[in-house]
């Protein structure tokens, strides 16, 4: 761990039509955090606004399972505290 506190990850699929809202929940959240987006081969504009994002880390995993994309974020999640956020979901403020 490099003294990262959280990290976050997200499997996507195509889910540019919620991934706005989930990213920005997370940057609302006022803490530091490691944000892995994991995606599974998207042909949507997912990988080009995740790319935009400040903070989050891309990880193309083309044809994987959500499962799947899950395990390769938590593997590579540096925090000391690990979640995982659906990308059609999102954080409460302050959560």
């Amino acid at each position: 761990m490099s003294g990262v506190a959280v990290s976050i990850v997200t499997p996507t699929l195509n889910a540019e039509r919620y991934l706005e809202a989930c990213l920005a929940s997370v940057a609302r959240q006022g803490v530091e955090v490691e944000h892995l987006l994991v995606d599974a081969g998207s042909t949507d504009r997912t990988l080009e606004m995740a790319r935009a994002s400040v903070g989050v880390r891309v990880i193309e995993q083309r044809g994987s399972s959500q499962t799947q994309a899950i395990n390769v974020g938590l593997e590579q999640a540096r925090g000391a505290v690990v979640a995982w956020l659906n990308a059609d979901d999102m954080y409460a403020d302050g959560a």
